[in-house]
Protein backbone atom coordinates (compact mmCIF):
# COMPACT_ATOMS: atom_id res chain seq x y z
CA UNK A 1 0.00 0.00 0.00
CA UNK A 2 1.69 3.34 -1.52
CA UNK A 3 1.22 6.23 0.93
CA UNK A 4 0.64 9.90 -0.39
CA UNK A 5 4.58 10.31 -0.12
CA UNK A 6 5.17 7.53 -1.93
CA UNK A 7 3.08 8.57 -4.90
CA UNK A 8 4.86 11.89 -4.63
CA UNK A 9 8.59 10.29 -4.78
CA UNK A 10 7.88 8.60 -7.94
CA UNK A 11 6.84 5.57 -6.37
CA UNK A 12 10.00 5.28 -4.49
CA UNK A 13 8.81 3.33 -0.90
CA UNK A 14 9.31 5.43 1.87
CA UNK A 15 7.97 4.99 5.64
CA UNK A 16 4.58 4.72 6.89
CA UNK A 17 3.62 6.31 10.19
CA UNK A 18 2.62 3.37 11.42
CA UNK A 19 6.58 2.03 10.38
CA UNK A 20 8.22 4.37 11.94
CA UNK A 21 6.51 4.07 15.32
CA UNK A 22 7.52 0.70 14.94
CA UNK A 23 11.06 1.40 14.34
CA UNK A 24 11.54 4.08 17.04
CA UNK A 25 10.68 0.78 19.30
CA UNK A 26 13.32 -1.68 17.46
CA UNK A 27 10.97 -3.50 15.22
CA UNK A 28 11.11 -4.21 11.20
CA UNK A 29 7.77 -5.91 9.88
CA UNK A 30 8.11 -7.41 6.55
CA UNK A 31 4.87 -8.77 5.62
CA UNK A 32 3.62 -9.48 1.94
CA UNK A 33 5.35 -10.40 -1.38
CA UNK A 34 9.60 -9.87 -1.32
CA UNK A 35 9.89 -7.31 -4.02
CA UNK A 36 11.22 -4.24 -4.94
CA UNK A 37 9.05 -1.85 -2.31
CA UNK A 38 10.10 -4.72 0.29
CA UNK A 39 13.93 -3.58 -0.27
CA UNK A 40 13.26 -0.31 -0.69
CA UNK A 41 11.56 0.00 2.91
CA UNK A 42 14.16 -1.93 4.35
CA UNK A 43 16.67 0.39 2.91
CA UNK A 44 15.04 3.37 4.58
CA UNK A 45 14.39 1.56 7.80
CA UNK A 46 17.96 0.67 8.15
CA UNK A 47 19.36 4.03 7.38
CA UNK A 48 17.07 5.12 9.47
CA UNK A 49 18.22 2.95 12.35
CA UNK A 50 21.71 3.81 11.27
CA UNK A 51 21.30 7.21 12.26
CA UNK A 52 19.61 6.45 15.26
CA UNK A 53 23.04 4.30 16.73
CA UNK A 54 22.53 0.86 15.36
CA UNK A 55 19.96 -0.13 17.79
CA UNK A 56 19.14 -3.73 18.25
CA UNK A 57 15.63 -4.85 16.58
CA UNK A 58 13.40 -7.36 15.60
CA UNK A 59 12.65 -8.20 12.72
CA UNK A 60 8.96 -9.77 12.47
CA UNK A 61 8.58 -12.08 8.83
CA UNK A 62 5.20 -13.09 7.43
CA UNK A 63 6.43 -14.02 4.12
CA UNK A 64 5.27 -16.41 1.11
CA UNK A 65 8.48 -15.74 -0.61
CA UNK A 66 8.76 -13.43 -4.03
CA UNK A 67 11.68 -12.30 -5.77
CA UNK A 68 14.74 -14.24 -5.40
CA UNK A 69 17.05 -11.00 -6.15
CA UNK A 70 15.04 -8.80 -3.87
CA UNK A 71 15.40 -11.28 -0.92
CA UNK A 72 19.12 -11.75 -1.46
CA UNK A 73 19.31 -7.76 -1.38
CA UNK A 74 17.01 -7.85 1.86
CA UNK A 75 19.39 -10.43 3.61
CA UNK A 76 22.37 -8.33 2.61
CA UNK A 77 21.11 -4.86 3.61
CA UNK A 78 20.22 -6.52 7.04
CA UNK A 79 23.56 -8.72 7.30
CA UNK A 80 25.52 -5.79 7.33
CA UNK A 81 23.56 -3.77 9.82
CA UNK A 82 25.46 -3.16 12.63
CA UNK A 83 23.08 -3.94 15.30
CA UNK A 84 21.71 -7.17 16.73
CA UNK A 85 18.74 -8.47 14.72
CA UNK A 86 16.50 -11.34 15.92
CA UNK A 87 14.39 -12.26 13.00
CA UNK A 88 11.08 -13.63 13.95
CA UNK A 89 8.52 -15.90 12.01
CA UNK A 90 5.06 -14.68 12.67
CA UNK A 91 3.05 -16.88 9.92
CA UNK A 92 5.49 -18.30 7.47
CA UNK A 93 8.46 -17.55 6.19
CA UNK A 94 9.04 -18.93 2.58
CA UNK A 95 11.42 -19.34 -0.43
CA UNK A 96 13.15 -15.87 -0.20
CA UNK A 97 11.97 -14.83 3.09
CA UNK A 98 13.27 -17.94 4.38
CA UNK A 99 16.48 -17.18 3.59
CA UNK A 100 16.02 -13.02 4.81
CA UNK A 101 15.85 -14.64 7.75
CA UNK A 102 19.15 -16.16 7.90
CA UNK A 103 20.58 -12.54 8.01
CA UNK A 104 19.42 -12.39 11.77
CA UNK A 105 21.81 -13.47 14.55
CA UNK A 106 19.01 -15.00 16.30
CA UNK A 107 16.37 -17.10 14.43
CA UNK A 108 13.42 -17.82 15.73
CA UNK A 109 9.87 -18.84 14.50
CA UNK A 110 6.29 -19.57 16.49
CA UNK A 111 4.75 -22.48 17.21
CA UNK A 112 2.74 -22.37 14.41
CA UNK A 113 4.60 -21.01 11.72
CA UNK A 114 5.89 -22.71 8.73
CA UNK A 115 9.35 -22.34 6.65
CA UNK A 116 9.94 -23.17 3.26
CA UNK A 117 13.25 -23.37 0.67
CA UNK A 118 12.98 -24.56 -2.96
CA UNK A 119 14.66 -24.64 -5.99
CA UNK A 120 14.42 -20.68 -7.37
CA UNK A 121 11.42 -20.30 -10.12
CA UNK A 122 11.50 -17.46 -12.29
CA UNK A 123 7.60 -15.92 -13.63
CA UNK A 124 9.80 -13.33 -15.72
CA UNK A 125 10.84 -15.16 -18.73
CA UNK A 126 10.54 -13.75 -22.14
CA UNK A 127 10.24 -15.76 -24.96
CA UNK A 128 13.90 -14.09 -26.21
CA UNK A 129 15.18 -16.28 -23.38
CA UNK A 130 14.28 -19.52 -24.20
CA UNK A 131 16.35 -19.25 -27.55
CA UNK A 132 20.29 -20.02 -27.79
CA UNK A 133 22.42 -18.17 -26.41
CA UNK A 134 19.73 -16.49 -23.93
CA UNK A 135 18.76 -19.76 -22.77
CA UNK A 136 22.32 -20.90 -21.78
CA UNK A 137 22.55 -17.70 -19.74
CA UNK A 138 19.53 -17.41 -18.35
CA UNK A 139 19.87 -20.79 -17.09
CA UNK A 140 23.58 -19.95 -15.92
CA UNK A 141 22.19 -16.73 -13.96
CA UNK A 142 19.06 -19.30 -12.25
CA UNK A 143 22.08 -21.64 -11.35
CA UNK A 144 24.04 -18.96 -9.65
CA UNK A 145 20.84 -17.60 -7.64
CA UNK A 146 20.00 -21.04 -6.19
CA UNK A 147 23.71 -21.52 -5.27
CA UNK A 148 23.89 -18.20 -3.70
CA UNK A 149 20.90 -19.20 -1.48
CA UNK A 150 21.91 -22.61 -1.02
CA UNK A 151 25.46 -21.35 0.22
CA UNK A 152 23.53 -19.08 2.81
CA UNK A 153 21.46 -21.95 4.22
CA UNK A 154 24.55 -23.93 4.49
CA UNK A 155 26.46 -21.66 6.33
CA UNK A 156 23.60 -20.90 8.63
CA UNK A 157 22.36 -24.50 9.54
CA UNK A 158 25.85 -26.34 9.28
CA UNK A 159 24.42 -28.97 6.98
CA UNK A 160 26.19 -29.90 3.73
CA UNK A 161 25.38 -28.16 0.06
CA UNK A 162 24.03 -31.45 -1.20
CA UNK A 163 21.55 -31.85 1.72
CA UNK A 164 20.49 -28.33 1.72
CA UNK A 165 20.35 -28.85 -2.28
CA UNK A 166 17.96 -32.27 -1.58
CA UNK A 167 15.98 -30.35 0.78
CA UNK A 168 14.91 -27.68 -1.37
CA UNK A 169 13.72 -30.20 -4.37
CA UNK A 170 11.34 -31.96 -2.02
CA UNK A 171 9.93 -28.12 -2.47
CA UNK A 172 7.96 -29.35 1.32
CA UNK A 173 7.01 -26.69 4.31
CA UNK A 174 8.34 -27.66 7.65
CA UNK A 175 6.51 -26.78 10.75
CA UNK A 176 9.21 -24.73 13.14
CA UNK A 177 10.14 -28.18 14.80
CA UNK A 178 11.22 -29.84 11.56
CA UNK A 179 12.88 -26.13 10.93
CA UNK A 180 14.72 -26.05 14.38
CA UNK A 181 16.04 -29.35 13.71
CA UNK A 182 17.11 -28.71 10.32
CA UNK A 183 18.98 -25.67 11.79
CA UNK A 184 16.75 -22.70 10.03
CA UNK A 185 16.01 -21.61 12.98
CA UNK A 186 17.10 -21.26 16.53
CA UNK A 187 14.13 -21.31 18.72
CA UNK A 188 10.64 -21.72 19.04
CA UNK A 189 8.49 -19.18 20.47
Amino acid sequence: MKNQSQENNGGHAEMTELQLEQLQIGIIDLVGVVDEEMMLYLRHATSWLQVNGNPTITVQISSGGGDAHCGLAIYDILRLYKGDKTGLVIEQASSAAAIILQSCTKRVAAKHATLLIHLVASTHVSMDQLYGKKLKEFKKHMLETQRSMEEIISARTGKKLRQVRATCQKDKSMNSTEALEFGLIDEIA
